[in-house]
């Protein structure tokens, strides 16, 4: 019979100790919500705020961006979505409804 073994404890044993911490005890981390700034709103989304806000999943918004139907920019390594391009993503939907 096979003994299951955590993450924390897989990660202990390689590190060598048990002062590792037990991440999947001491930490939980939410998904990134929509908020606004101090100053306004927040005007970059990350793809996972943008998913949500257009009410989409995560392929399908990747595959609307590979299209260009929907504009993003790079900050380093990661992709982020203007709330500006999301409001004219959703007129421009409206606008071709409209047409059929």
């Amino acid at each position: 019979m096979k003994k299951t073994v955590s993450n924390s404890e897989l990660l202990a044993q390689m590190w060598g100790g048990d002062d590792f911490p037990d991440f999947e005890r001491s930490y939980s981390v939410d998904a990134p919500r929509a908020a606004s700034r101090e100053d306004g709103p927040q005007l970059l989304l990350t793809v996972e705020q943008a998913k949500r806000a257009l009410g989409i999943g995560r392929s399908h918004l990747y595959k609307v961006l590979a299209r260009g139907e929907l504009k993003s920019v790079k900050i380093g390594g990661s992709r982020r979505i203007p709330a500006v391009a999301l409001d004219r993503y959703i007129e421009e939907m409206m606008e071709d409804a409209e047409a059929i």
